[in-house]
C-alpha cells in the first residue's frame, strides 16, 4: 500500500505541468517529495557604459561550463532588466547573443555560479586584467560600449597600478588636425566618441605620469565594422605607463 501511495504522489507532481515553477516546488514539497534544488529568480541590469542609459533588447545566455547543451536565455525589458529564473547549481558563461543596434559585443567574460542553495553570484574578467570578486548577480549592472569609441585608462607603472588623474590628451585626424580633447577622471579613464572609421593621432598636451611627460605617438585605427585598434611610437628607454583599448 505504501509503494502504491508514494507511486501515486509522484504520478501527482508529474502531472501537475500547468502550475508555475514555484508553486510546483510548493506542492512537492507538501507531499514529502524533496524539491530540486534552483535558484531565486535573479536580475541583472544592462546600460550604457557611457551614459548610463538603460538598454533594451539585448539577449543573454547562460551556458554550463560542463553541458553546453544547457542554457538559458533572457532578453532586457524595456528597463533593461535581464532576469534569469530557476538555474540549477552549476557553473555558467554569460555572454551577450543579440547585439543591440548602436553598442559592441563586451569583450569582458562572465562567469555565472549558482551554488547548492540556490544562491547566484557573478565574475567579471576584463579583457586584460585580472578576474574581480564574486558579487551578488541580483542586480548586477552589465554595461555595453557604444560602437567607434577609445576609451583610454591611464595607471601608474608602480606596484600599486593607481589610476592616472589630470592627464590631457587630444585626439588629431591623420594630417594632424585637432578632433577633440579629454581630461583623466578620478579613474584615470578618457573616453573619445563618435570615431568614423580612418586613422587617427593621440597626444599628450598636459600632465604628467610621475616624473616625466608621455612623449608617446599614438596611432588609431577605427575599422569600416567599428574595431578599434592602437599602435604607439614611443623612445626607446620609455616605460609604458598607459593602457589603451576600446572598452
Amino acid at each position: 500500500m505504501l509503494s502504491l501511495i508514494n507511486q501515486s504522489v509522484c504520478e501527482l507532481v508529474g502531472n501537475v505541468a500547468d502550475i508555475e515553477g514555484s508553486l510546483v516546488r510548493k506542492l512537492r514539497t507538501a507531499l514529502g517529495v524533496t524539491p530540486e534544488i534552483v535558484s531565486p529568480p535573479f536580475t541583472m541590469v544592462t546600460e550604457d557604459a557611457v551614459t548610463l542609459d538603460i538598454i533594451p533588447d539585448a539577449e543573454w545566455k547562460l551556458t554550463s561550463v560542463t553541458d553546453s547543451s544547457v542554457t538559458f536565455t533572457s532578453i532586457s525589458d524595456e528597463n533593461g532588466l535581464v532576469t534569469f529564473v530557476e538555474i540549477p547549481p552549476g557553473v555558467y558563461t554569460l555572454e551577450l547573443t543579440s547585439v543591440p543596434d548602436g553598442y559592441r559585443s563586451p569583450t569582458d567574460r562572465y562567469e555565472v555560479t549558482v551554488d547548492p542553495l540556490g544562491n547566484a553570484t557573478i565574475v567579471r574578467t576584463p579583457e586584460e586584467g585580472e578576474a574581480e570578486p564574486p558579487k551578488n548577480a541580483d542586480g548586477y549592472e552589465l554595461y555595453l560600449y557604444p560602437i567607434n569609441c577609445l576609451i583610454c585608462l591611464f595607471e601608474s607603472s608602480e606596484a600599486s597600478g593607481a589610476p592616472v588623474a589630470g592627464m590631457t590628451y587630444q585626439l588629431l585626424d591623420d594630417t594632424g588636425a585637432f578632433l577633440q580633447e579629454e581630461i583623466s577622471d578620478a579613474n584615470g579613464r578618457m573616453l573619445f566618441q563618435d570615431l568614423e572609421p580612418g586613422d587617427y593621432i593621440l597626444e599628450m598636451v598636459s600632465g604628467m605620469v610621475g616624473p616625466f611627460v608621455d612623449p608617446s605617438t599614438y596611432h588609431v585605427h577605427v575599422t569600416d565594422g567599428c574595431a578599434v585598434t592602437v599602435t604607439v611610437e614611443q623612445p626607446p628607454e620609455w616605460e609604458i605607463l598607459t593602457r589603451m583599448n576600446s572598452d
